[in-house]
């Protein structure tokens, strides 16, 4: 991975700092432990500028899941309710890759820091919302968290970045190391000027499948049917930004501004303007079909 990057490879990396996912929540089993996910790439990307942290967003800006509430007689009843631990990230950044983007679906993201890099231009993509929180890992994870009213006062993390866009020429992990004798074996130290995204989550780009074997669309939550556009328009823009087209995302991320009608006028003229737009329309054509007419008469005479 190192040397395709140095010789101008472009990546995208969908990486979680956290082993966790849903499947440990079911059955019987009152919690799972998420902990920290070692992808044996941490010098890789400390390397290149960036660090996934071994931690999970909580975040009150969630998606839902289905809990069972109660039983009618033997029948389970069902309510959808947010789960902290997926939450629907709204990008604000006005970085052409996220700019005008939707809800973008998530579960069990890590944040992510910088770090010290020669020559690389990091710039946040994707932040959690004002109102999340923090937990480290190793971390207990527990559906009986929704038992209780959330308190939004432990919500206080502010916005944690979650995804970075890396820019520039990026150093060889293999830098001062002893380099083969084979000279044809000899790593690339530095890189072209290159681009790469890192986000702290590998869900964002992973869509679901049913236990029938059909895949859901990216982005789609089988439970409440909602469905978040902004994962694939994420992808495609990310791509597009990778590969150096970003006229393709300004088209997309194009901003039309409406002309917001004058709240003043209407309200002390409201009648006067129904009138026009109501009246007015009509006589214009009333008045083109008199002119028709008499044109017609004129030439038949």
């Amino acid at each position: 991975i190192d040397q395709y990057i140095m010789n101008g490879g472009k990546t995208m990396w969908f990486l979680d700092g956290v082993a966790m996912d849903m499947d440990s929540l079911k059955g019987n089993a009152p919690f799972s432990m998420a902990v920290p996910l070692d992808l044996n790439l941490t010098d890789l990307l400390f390397k290149y500028g960036v660090r996934v942290n071994y931690d999970l967003v909580m975040d009150f800006q969630a998606d839902q899941i289905p809990i069972i509430v109660g039983y009618q007689g033997n029948v389970p009843q069902q309510q959808l309710l947010p789960w902290f631990y997926h939450p629907i990230i709204i990008p604000k950044n006005k970085q052409s890759i996220v700019k005008n983007l939707d809800g973008i679906k998530s579960a069990f993201v890590s944040t992510l820091d910088t770090v010290k890099a020669i020559n690389i231009k990091k710039s946040p993509l994707l932040f959690s919302s004002p109102y999340s929180k923090i937990v480290r890992a190793p971390h207990r994870v527990s559906l009986s968290i929704l038992e209780k009213e959330p308190n939004i006062e432990q919500f206080n993390a502010g916005e944690k970045p979650i995804a970075y866009l890396l820019e520039g020429e990026f150093q060889s992990a293999f830098q001062n190391r002893i380099a083969p004798n084979n000279e044809s074996l000899k790593p690339k130290l530095t890189s072209p000027s290159n681009k790469m995204i890192v986000f702290g989550d590998g869900d964002i780009i992973k869509n679901h499948v049913s236990s029938s074997g059909n895949a859901f669309p990216l982005g789609y939550n089988q439970f409440s049917k909602s469905q978040f556009n902004g994962n694939k328009q994420l992808i495609v823009n990310a791509l597009n930004y990778l590969m150096d087209n970003e006229n393709l995302i300004n088209i997309r991320a194009k901003e039309v501004n409406l002309r917001l009608l004058n709240k003043s006028e209407i309200k002390n003229n409201r009648l006067k303007w129904q009138l026009i737009n109501t009246l007015l329309p009509l006589a214009i054509i009333t008045l083109l079909i008199v002119i028709f007419g008499l044109v017609r008469k004129r030439q038949y005479r």
